[in-house]
């Protein structure tokens, strides 16, 4: 939902994710350090993932990304 909302130009959409992300990093922290000690392969692809999903963000919240979210001047 949030990425559909997000290729429609909402803002919130883009908070929201930034938020959620940041309420999910502190406690995936233990489990991916978990998921290294069982298995080097699982640890990466979790670690992949926060980084892809960190990336994603870093991308909406800079230029030109940023700019998409803008509204646009009525006059």
């Amino acid at each position: 939902l949030l990425i559909v909302m997000m290729s429609k130009g909402k803002n919130w959409a883009r908070i929201a994710f930034l938020v959620l992300f940041l309420i999910g990093l502190v406690p995936s922290l233990p489990t991916l350090l978990a998921d290294f000690a069982r298995s080097p392969l699982i640890g990466g692809m979790g670690l992949g993932d926060i980084v892809l999903q960190g990336w994603a963000l870093v991308l909406v919240f800079t230029n030109p990304g940023k700019t998409w979210f803008r509204k646009p001047a009525t006059g």
